[in-house]
């Protein structure tokens, strides 16, 4: 099961946005797991973000990380940030880069 994790109250993906993307997926019949991560506001899994949320930040890495050595494990790192981005901390890519291999 593929997990698709959301924000409370995030204007990029409203709750009227989600419920649509829900639907859509049950007509596809695929199996999924969608859920708005209570407490958890856009931005939660940046630990240098003013609504940083550790324990929910934990709960999508985990998932994250399932689903990463489910579908990609033999493709090498899942997420490599490009040399001139700047870095703002620890991110999933990191991290991931770093569980994975």
């Amino acid at each position: 099961m593929d997990n698709l994790v959301h924000a409370v109250n995030d204007k990029g993906m409203p709750a009227e946005a989600i419920e649509r993307l829900d639907r859509a997926l049950e007509a596809w019949g695929g199996k999924y797991e969608s859920e708005i991560y209570e407490g958890a506001y856009h931005s939660w899994t940046v630990p240098d973000s003013p609504v940083y949320n550790q324990p929910q930040a934990d709960r999508a890495f985990a998932k994250l990380t399932q689903l990463s050595r489910k579908h990609w494990s033999s493709a090498g790192p899942l997420f490599v940030a490009p040399a001139s981005r700047p870095s703002r901390g620890l991110s999933f890519g990191k991290l991931l880069q770093k569980q994975v291999r």
